[in-house]
């Protein structure tokens, strides 16, 4: 597997669950499968480029955000999943 959209079932969008617990162990594969999906498919886009130490952090995510906010895809994706990221935001980490 080299790519997150070899896990997907494209016909049902939902994750391919079978081979997730096949592929990975532990908690690992309850929190892939609470990842939740797009409604409908679209074409893969670059989100993060990824910063000098490979890590990434919630700044080099909101260092994306504010970078790309003129694109149209990206806004499109940030509509969609305003109330998740809400909610992610207002965790008590």
């Amino acid at each position: 597997i080299t790519k997150v959209s070899e896990l997907i079932n494209h016909s049902s969008r939902s994750w391919n669950e079978i081979l997730i617990r096949n592929t990975f162990v532990g908690s690992v594969v309850e929190k892939i499968l609470r990842i939740p999906l797009a409604v409908k498919e679209h074409e893969d886009l670059i989100v993060w480029r990824g910063e000098l130490t490979g890590i990434f952090s919630m700044r080099s995510a909101c260092k994306l955000l504010l970078e790309n906010n003129h694109d149209l895809h990206i806004t499109n994706l940030q509509n969609a999943t305003k109330a998740f990221y809400k909610k992610l935001w207002n965790l008590n980490l």
